[in-house]
């Protein structure tokens, strides 16, 4: 029972290793020796059991197919647009080449990361206080472990996955402020829109973590989003705030909570797969 518990215990370890070192691979593709021009958040995918070991011209063929896909949930436009080979497996890129806004990094063996920039918003307190939509943020959450649990399950990958969210503020200087807070968009009669903090504190750097089933995560059910729930919680508690209201523990969301762009495409969403939404 021991040796197995050792063994249970090293196996953690040996993910936790790589998720560190595929968040640290991905945000160095965005960037890579550069000081950071805007925040961003990475979510990296390590299943428990990975799946095919050796990238094959089969395999590249199915893995190139997947920049035709619409991972941004209820998104009708595509999202990526170029593709390349990296490591073992593929990176799929969004519109610009040399600084894309969203870039998956997806590995031959099922595991997998996102990282998006995110734009850096100005407080309508004029207290200099900079931010990122919270909104933008979950809705990047959901879409990408949707998108990297059907990837790590078409890879034949299974069983438990460690999944972490990571979120950096910009580090180049002409930015000016290197930590970020969270905030929400709220539309005014005139017709422009203002940013106001919905957390108490800022950060240079803050994780959320967490785990779930391959399969969940690839159903996109309310398992998947339960999962996104628990390591959004995580990573907000960092901000001072107990929980990311658009989403809930139970896998349902909370229509009053989301404001912005990606409201009406994740509520669209949400009823077209029958999900729990409240007010």
């Amino acid at each position: 029972m021991r040796t197995a518990h050792r063994i249970a215990f090293a196996a953690a370890a040996d993910r936790a290793h790589l998720v560190e070192a595929i968040t640290a691979e991905s945000e160095h593709l965005v960037f890579g020796e550069q000081p950071r021009l805007a925040p961003m958040v990475t979510i990296v995918l390590v299943p428990a059991s990975p799946g095919v070991q050796r990238l094959t011209p089969e395999l590249f063929g199915r893995l190139r197919a997947a920049v035709d896909e619409q991972p941004m949930l209820g998104w009708t436009s595509r999202l990526f647009q170029h593709v390349r080979l990296g490591g073992p497996g593929l990176v799929l890129l969004s519109t610009d080449l040399q600084q894309p806004e969203i870039q998956a990094v997806l590995h031959a063996d099922g595991t997998g990361a996102w990282t998006r920039t995110l734009k850096a918003m100005e407080s309508h307190t004029g207290d200099g206080t900079l931010g990122i939509d919270a909104d933008e943020l979950v809705h990047t959450v959901l879409s990408a472990l949707f998108h990297l649990g059907r990837h790590a399950a078409a890879q034949g990958a299974s069983g438990t996955a460690h999944v972490r969210v990571t979120l950096t503020a910009a580090t180049a200087a002409s930015v000016g402020r290197d930590a970020v807070t969270l905030m929400r968009q709220s539309m005014l009669g005139s017709g422009f829109d203002i940013h106001h903090p919905i957390a108490t504190v800022s950060r240079r750097r803050a994780h959320g973590q967490g785990y779930a089933l391959v399969g969940d995560l690839a159903d996109g059910t309310a398992a998947m989003v339960a999962a996104a729930a628990l390591m959004l919680a995580d990573l907000v508690q960092h901000f001072g705030l107990v929980e990311a209201e658009q989403v809930t523990l139970d896998g349902g969301l909370r229509a009053s909570a989301w404001g912005g762009r990606p409201r009406e495409p994740v509520l669209k969403w949400a009823a077209q797969e029958g999900l729990d939404v409240g007010v």
